[in-house]
């Protein structure tokens, strides 16, 4: 399982399960987050149960050593306050939300070994593979493509 693969493999770093939908209709993610925590039992992974302010969650995103997202909004966030992120795509390939977005912002193909689509099979932790000097998105290609956004975001981010 993925978590279980980065929770071993970053076994000094807290593993933080965040979700981004906490209402009973839809499905309410800390459910399924949850049920990961308890099936694996590692002490580096905790699931953010109380629910988080916008801006605590963009300061999360903007502060953690890297971040994977599968929800739209997630990803968003993660890409344009950190640009440290993975993405696990859940919806139809090269035709859902995520990918428009990818499409409009990566015309460098930084996002095509941080992406992966789980209608196309297994998740493997080799996706978490170049967190060093690689890590990185440009940021100034992002800002410039995003500027009103990541100024917008920024604000509220202190």
């Amino acid at each position: 399982m993925f978590v279980k693969s980065l929770a071993e493999k970053y076994a000094s770093r807290e593993i933080k399960l965040i979700p981004m939908h906490y209402f009973y209709i839809g499905g309410d993610d800390r459910l399924f987050l949850n049920s990961i925590l308890l099936e694996l039992e590692k002490d580096n992974i905790t699931v953010q149960n109380k629910n988080l302010t916008l801006e605590e969650t963009m300061k999360t995103y903007k502060t953690a050593y890297f971040n994977v997202g599968m929800r739209f909004h997630a990803v968003v966030l993660q890409t344009l306050l950190s640009g440290k992120n993975f993405i696990l795509d859940y919806t139809e390939p090269k035709r859902g939300k995520i990918s428009a977005f990818i499409n409009d912002i990566d015309n460098k193909n930084f996002y095509a070994d941080r992406y992966v689509s789980l209608q196309d099979g297994q998740i493997s932790i080799d996706i978490v593979n170049n967190v060093n000097n690689r890590f990185l998105y440009d940021m100034n290609l992002l800002k410039n493509k995003l500027r009103i956004y990541i100024e917008t975001l920024q604000e509220h981010v202190k």
